[in-house]
């Protein structure tokens, strides 16, 4: 396996525009019907540039950290520059639960409120899986809930095995399981 630079994998700064690059890190989850299958489909550009926004503000320490939800993203580039990976995480500071968490994760029975880092995107280039970008991202996740003090979750289809392995092989442990609107077994992970 060849592990990465990680100084110059973790860089998510590059000359594109910023909207040239949520573009591009959109395209990552499209890239062909087993993988739009794996993450449920393509995230909002909209949505990657609040989250690299929010990264962008939140390492230079100008972002509030007392709101209940924090949106935060993070690419990742190979030493010559490709974007080979993404990492889309949701701070959540005791915050009511979300509609479909109550309904669908909880089945209406669950706790009044949410605390902890969550990752919501999650892709590596197919070409680039297995050479050690997976765990670039859970290291990254893993160092944010450290500087939140909160747990990591992870959600996935049950069925994605190569990200349930993965999580598992990061230090990831198998919490619940619940079923989508659409009957899709979920699995969610936690890192304590």
């Amino acid at each position: 396996m060849r592990h990465p630079d990680t100084t110059t994998a973790l860089q998510s700064t590059r000359d594109a525009l910023p909207y040239d690059e949520a573009v591009k890190i959109r395209a990552l989850f499209c890239v062909d019907q087993s993988t739009r299958r794996a993450v449920g489909g393509p995230p909002y550009t909209e949505d990657i540039l609040k989250e690299l926004d929010n990264r962008v503000n939140f390492d230079a320490g100008l972002l509030d950290t007392a709101r209940q939800r924090i949106r935060l993203g993070k690419a990742i580039y190979s030493q010559n520059g490709e974007l080979v990976a993404y990492l889309g995480v949701t701070v959540v500071h005791q915050a009511s639960l979300l509609p479909y968490d109550r309904t669908y994760v909880w089945g209406g029975k669950g706790p009044l409120c949410d605390d902890g880092v969550f990752i919501r995107r999650f892709i590596v280039k197919n070409t680039e899986r297995r050479n050690g970008y997976g765990i670039l991202l859970l290291k990254e996740a893993r160092n944010l809930s450290e500087k939140f003090a909160k747990h990591l979750y992870a959600d996935t289809k049950a069925d994605n095995i190569p990200m349930c392995q993965l999580a598992v092989k990061a230090g990831g442990s198998p919490n619940m399981f619940w079923f989508t609107p659409k009957g899709t077994l979920m699995v969610r992970y936690i890192w304590i």
